[in-house]
């Protein structure tokens, strides 16, 4: 059995190493293009894990052109011999020199030497009988629950200090036992007498034979994995045997072993996630603080608020609420101002509208006033002032005469008596110049000139009088028309003052009118009473009253043409002047009017909108006692806000401090555990690719690798050392096709 299993191992070595790859390698003499390097440590131990032996394999081959040289450094030589033929490798101290005549397709050479390296991995196996430990003796031949336990150590781990971070970006640093990456397999074939077999984590299958194969992968480097794993099967057994088993070991990398890839991958993945979650967190932190900030704010705000709706309810209440109804009282009485206010300006509309229809009648009877002054002015100086010469002058006569007649010359009398006549006349001339139609005189009388100079002025005062209020009215009420105004005040004034100087005339006229009368009556006495005239020297009595009659006449003619002067003629001037602005007048009257109209609309305007205002005053009195009641509620809700906005504050602190930063330290730690597995597998990965699982040392630049197998002996079981040539040779090619899909697994290439 032995030997047939010592055959089956160099096959599988030998099979191993004939796996080539392309890498260029230092070559002497010839050119060389790849050099590969198979290690396959070969290690027998005991039923219970106990080395008994152990050996290296070594193959070597160079693809290129002419003889090669290539110098292994640090190899086994102890028991050190060629496989392919006599003879072995050149040795100088620990170096060993390969000399081959290399190909295009590769030339090989093998050797073999005791293994003087230490085994980078141990196993310990242990036997138990219905939960008994028994040793491998004990168990042989026995029946019963039998478990065996495999435990395989990797011893390769070192304190290794690890540099990280946590999800803050601080650095870390933490010793860690970092270890050569491996990785395996565990097997054992069990025969037809154990059944009901439980093998946890392996994969069981039968062999064709009537046997079970039960088979163990295994991961021996943290975090995938670790360092020491145990495996087991429990089985109920008949006249037990110790099965044979075997274990195979390869040190891989990242490049040979995808999952270390891919969990390097998956944990920088984690790192990252937890670092962009550890800076959200502590954006979030911040945020929360920011809110237990405006928490407060918020808090002061409500206490603010509380305080104002207190104050506005009570203002309400109090103040806004009175108010209103005093508004509304108000808005009443303003309501039933302005209706009197529009009645009043309706009137004043109304009197607006005569009172331009009187300006317009002013306006045509002050052109009339303005006509018929100056046909008056005009008759006085045609008339009246020639009648008072005339009288002036016959007493002049009559005085002459008179004197005649005094100085009693018979001719005096006849002279005085011519006189006398003359003297009539031309007073009764005057006076019916003067009062013709006085007291009957109207317009139309004036205008046709039927009427005297105290007629006219009558008419002329009468029509002042009925124009004078609307002018006064209109005055007051349009400031621009104050100048015709003060014009037609002048023209009354004078028309008046004319009208009294004629008044006062009259009786000089009537007694003027009286004497001449008289002194005609007295003609016929005059030539009986000549003597009673007297002389101019020594006037009598009836000359005495000639010469006052004539110069009452002369102070007469005197006072007429002052009476031109200061009535007739600023008469003339100021009804023109009330003729001018009279038309200024009626426009303005006409203005008045219009506004008026206007200011009635206004006031229309102004009590409805009035109207409006006291419905809209009632209703905010209305709304404000609801307005006081809902700002009383206010009040009460932000008081209860109140005590809800201080629990939002006191909770956004605890949030922050008892939650947030344990959230943002715990991730931050999750993070830095994160980093921390990444980094180790990355020295991990490391001590892969620099080839310190190799037992052995090797050249730049070749495509190394190492395989350990470990062989656990068997107790009890057959002897298969006399199986036939035939059989050994078949499952030698078997063990060979095996060995080479198996290499082509953990195929690794060394980079200086």
């Amino acid at each position: 059995m032995r030997a047939f299993r010592r055959t089956v191992t160099l096959g599988l070595v030998a099979a191993l190493a004939a796996i080539p790859t392309s890498l260029p390698a230092f070559a002497q003499g010839g050119r060389a293009a790849e050099v590969t390097h198979r290690q396959s440590v070969l290690t027998e131990v005991s039923p219970t894990g106990d080395v008994r032996s152990s050996r290296v394999f070594t193959q070597l081959t160079v693809a290129g052109d002419g003889d090669i040289e290539v110098a292994l450094p640090a190899q086994a030589t102890r028991g050190l011999r060629n496989l392919d033929g006599f003879g072995k490798p050149s040795v100088s101290g620990d170096e060993v020199v390969y000399r081959l005549a290399a190909t295009r397709d590769g030339a090989s050479e093998r050797t073999v030497a005791d293994n003087t390296a230490d085994l980078p991995v141990s196993l310990e196996i242990s036997y138990a009988l219905d939960g008994e430990l028994v040793t491998p003796k004990q168990l042989v031949g026995r029946t019963g629950e039998v478990t065996v336990t495999y435990t395989v150590r990797n011893l390769t781990a070192t304190p290794t200090e690890v540099r990280y971070f946590d999800g803050r970006q601080r650095e870390r640093f933490e010793t860690v036992d970092v270890a050569v990456p491996m990785v395996g397999s565990l097997s054992t074939t069990l025969d037809a007498r154990f059944v009901e077999i439980d093998a946890p984590g392996a994969s069981v299958a039968g062999d064709g034979r009537g046997s079970t194969v039960v088979q163990w992968s295994l991961l021996l480097f943290a975090p995938l994995g670790s360092e020491e794993q145990s495996v087991s099967y429990t089985a109920h057994v008949s006249d037990a045997v110790v099965p044979e088993a075997v274990a195979q070991i390869l040190p891989v990398d990242s490049r040979s072993f995808g999952s270390l890839a891919s969990t390097a991958a998956s944990y920088k993945g984690a790192v990252e996630s937890t670092r962009n979650l550890t800076v959200n967190s502590v954006l979030i932190d911040g945020n929360v603080q920011l809110l237990a900030d405006g928490a407060a704010k918020l808090l002061d705000g409500l206490g603010q608020l509380a305080d104002g709706a207190t104050q506005l309810a009570s203002g309400l209440n109090e103040t806004a609420i009175p108010g209103a109804r005093q508004l509304a009282d108000g808005t009443g009485q303003a309501r039933d101002g302005s209706r009197e206010l529009a009645n009043g300006v309706n009137r004043i509309g109304a009197g607006a509208g005569q009172l331009a229809a009187g300006a317009d009648t002013a306006k045509a009877g002050g052109a009339r006033l303005a006509a018929g002054a100056s046909d008056a002015n005009a008759a006085f100086s045609a008339k009246i002032l020639p009648g008072a010469a005339q009288i002036e002058g016959g007493l002049a006569a009559i005085e002459a005469g008179m004197a005649q007649l005094g100085a009693g010359t018979a001719q005096g009398a006849p002279a005085a008596i011519a006189g006398l006549p003359q003297l009539a006349a031309g007073a009764t001339a005057l006076s019916g110049s003067i009062y013709a139609g006085a007291g009957a005189c109207d317009l139309a009388a004036v205008q046709a000139g039927q009427c005297g100079l105290l007629g006219s002025l009558q008419v002329a005062n009468a029509l002042l009088q009925q124009a004078l209020p609307g002018l006064t009215a209109a005055c007051g009420a349009n400031p621009a028309l104050a100048p015709a105004c003060q014009a037609v005040g002048g023209a009354q004034q004078i028309v008046g003052g004319a009208a009294s100087n004629l008044d006062t005339a009259k009786a000089q006229v009537d007694q003027l009118v009286a004497g001449a009368t008289a002194l005609t009556g007295l003609v016929p006495l005059l030539e009986a009473y000549a003597a009673n005239f007297g002389t101019a020297d020594a006037p009598g009595p009836l000359l005495k009253g000639v010469q006052d009659l004539s110069a009452g006449s002369a102070a007469l003619n005197a006072g007429l043409k002052q009476f031109q002067a200061d009535a007739l003629t600023p008469l003339v001037a100021g009804s023109k002047q009330l003729a001018d602005g009279l038309p200024q007048l009626a426009d303005g009257a006409n203005q008045l009017a219009d506004g008026a109209g206007q200011a009635v609309d206004g006031a229309n305007r102004l009590a409805e909108g009035l109207g409006q205002i006291d419905d809209g005053a009632n209703q905010l009195a209305d709304g404000l006692g609801g307005a006081g009641d809902g700002a009383g509620q206010l009040a009460d809700g932000l008081l209860a806000a109140q005590d809800g906005g201080k629990q939002i504050a006191d909770g956004t602190v605890r949030l922050s401090e008892a939650g947030m930063q344990k959230l943002i330290e715990g991730v931050s730690d999750a993070s830095a555990g994160s980093s921390l597995l990444y980094n180790t597998i990355k020295a991990i990965d490391a001590r892969g690719r620099a080839g310190e699982g190799l037992a052995y040392g090797t050249v730049e630049g070749a495509d190394a690798s190492a395989v350990y197998k470990f062989e656990i002996a068997g107790v009890g079981s057959t002897d298969d050392a006399g199986a036939s040539a035939a059989v050994r040779a078949a499952l030698m090619l078997g063990v060979f096709l095996a060995a080479g899909v198996l290499g082509l697994g953990m195929r690794r290439r060394l980079v200086a």
